[in-house]
């Protein structure tokens, strides 16, 4: 590279994709328990209803999700982005000012596409032609946003909501999006390292350099496959854990605490789920991935397992610190094991199809286990979460596939 362009472009699109996870997290996910509460507390609707609609919501942007990774390569990278992004705003801008249940559904279906496009697969695939050696560090480091909407979004909403109102609250937590993430989308997002004449990972592109052609294989082939499967179904369970015990956290804890003691803790969690990323990223390209995925979910059973049996601000604190360890590797791992399992030719539809496996299987996260609640209790349905955590330990290194054709990007 030349000195004046000393900094890798790809770092620029590491920190796009680091604002993506944070607005798509902060709004579709950690901001859902968040409208969770609202809506349940403000006008009294059933919680098992506004628990179904969250779970309409993941349904629906798992069928998105499906073809995002033919959406980004129809549109280009820029405005599939930007596309996300006014729709992730819209639903929440949408959320204080509901009077009728049915409103409720159509502000989270116009947020699907935004939490498709913006999620996990939408971050993988616009990182994915800028970094290939130590792709698995940049994406936890980008994947950090997701953790950061815990830290930063979703307690600035609680506390501003809390002192000026949920409308105020999310005219400027949406504003800052736009002024973030609208900026960098718009300027780094149209560029590819062939046009800028750089290879992945920094340094000039060789013009003599030519890939071998490889054939991706379509998604009817890919959800076929147990490479596919062996990915997808420890994740979607413990996925479908974490999003329906987090979906239910803010409900969970304002019941004897305060707003402030509630946002210390889902920041507390998403500071944990921040340290425990950053710490698996230093170390994830020498370790044996599904055996790090297999750890982590052991972590986040016994996290839950202290919220379980503890009660009060410190124990709860504790609890769901352990269990924050683990968020936001959730997020990242399955993503990192494709990518060493997989060619470079499938790496991106297969990212796409292990998301939307995993995305339909966690909509139903938040509803049933607030029916569970609502019939059993918080301890009942927490519990059952602890031993799906376990199941999915043992899923994800018994389901290693054998070696085969179908070799790890080079």
């Amino acid at each position: 590279m030349t000195a004046v362009n000393r900094v890798f472009f790809g770092w620029w699109v590491a920190w796009t994709g680091f604002l993506m996870a944070l607005f798509a997290w902060g709004f579709g996910f950690y901001g859902s328990a968040i409208y969770l509460g609202w809506l349940t507390e403000k006008h009294g609707w059933d919680l098992a209803e506004v628990s179904l609609a969250v779970t309409v919501f993941y349904a629906v942007s798992a069928g998105v999700v499906v073809f995002s990774a033919d959406v980004f390569k129809c549109l280009g990278h820029r405005r599939a982005c930007l596309i996300g992004m006014v729709a992730i705003a819209i639903g929440p801008l949408a959320m204080p000012l509901l009077t009728e249940p049915w409103q409720m559904w159509l502000a989270f279906l116009v947020m699907a596409p935004g939490w498709a496009f913006l999620g996990t697969a939408g971050v993988n695939i616009v990182l994915a032609p800028w970094f290939q050696k130590r792709r698995g560090f940049v994406v936890s480091l980008s994947l950090n946003g997701a953790s950061m909407g815990s830290v930063v979004i979703a307690p600035v909403i609680v506390l501003l909501a809390g002192f000026y109102g949920p409308v105020t609250a999310i005219v400027l937590t949406t504003g800052l999006m736009l002024a973030t993430l609208g900026v960098f989308a718009w300027l780094v997002l149209h560029h590819s390292p062939a046009a800028m004449g750089l290879a992945p990972d920094g340094g000039a592109a060789d013009p003599a350099a030519k890939e071998e052609p490889a054939e991706a294989r379509s998604k009817r082939a890919l959800l076929k496959s147990w490479q596919v499967w062996s990915i997808a179904l420890p994740f979607a369970v413990a996925l479908f854990v974490q999003v329906g015990v987090l979906t239910h956290q803010f409900r969970f804890l304002i019941i004897d605490m305060s707003e402030g003691t509630v946002a210390l803790i889902m920041s507390l969690t998403g500071i944990m789920a921040v340290t425990g990323r950053v710490g698996t990223g230093m170390i994830i390209d020498r370790i044996d991935r599904r055996r790090a995925g297999a750890v982590n979910f052991a972590v986040q059973a016994a996290g839950l397992a202290v919220v379980i049996v503890t009660d009060g601000p410190w124990g709860q604190g504790a609890g769901w610190m352990l269990f924050g360890l683990g968020v936001g590797n959730q997020v990242t791992l399955y993503g990192l094991i494709a990518h060493v399992e997989f060619t470079r030719a499938d790496f991106a539809r297969a990212m796409a199809v292990i998301v939307a496996i995993c995305q339909f299987t966690y909509a139903f996260g938040p509803g049933l286990i607030g029916a569970a609640a609502d019939v059993l209790g918080y301890g009942a349905a927490f519990g059952g979460s602890v031993l799906l955590l376990l199941v999915a330990s043992v899923l994800v290194v018994a389901g290693r596939p054998k070696t085969g054709s179908q070799g790890p990007q080079s």
